[in-house]
């Protein structure tokens, strides 16, 4: 029961850990911008963060069910969250982003992210209740 307990919080502060990190990336390139700086996002050092960031989920619970949730869980939450704090649609696609994820997602044909977005939250609710034992 415990375990149970304790993926469910990890997963609650995945959630909470991702809007952190839009508002961050946020503020991140907004002062880039009045330096004059161009570049916007470091998706590599986000990405190493938010893996060192959920791997207390790991040594808690050793479950690869547990991880995947978590990393879907990042997808939908940081994708909608970043747009939101930019003052844009929760599901807005911007066709000149870096993202990997938006470039997929346009390149497939979406013009909004809400279809995939409610995909990855199904799953990665699924994917948490997966992980119990």
């Amino acid at each position: 029961m415990l375990t149970v307990v304790l993926s469910i919080i990890a997963y609650l502060v995945c959630y909470v850990l991702n809007i952190v990190l839009a508002i961050v990336e946020r503020s991140i390139v907004e002062h880039r911008k009045r330096i004059g700086n161009k570049k916007q996002i470091e998706h590599w050092l986000w990405a190493i963060i938010y893996c060192v960031a959920i791997s207390p989920a790991w040594t808690i619970h050793h479950s690869w069910w547990l991880m995947a949730s978590l990393v879907l869980c990042h997808f939908h939450v940081f994708g909608s969250a970043y747009q939101v704090v930019n003052d844009n649609n929760m599901f807005y696609l911007s066709k000149t982003s870096k993202a990997i994820t938006e470039r997929l997602l346009i390149m497939l044909g979406f013009t909004s992210a809400e279809k995939p977005y409610l995909v990855s939250l199904a799953l990665s609710v699924y994917l948490l209740i997966k992980s119990f034992p």
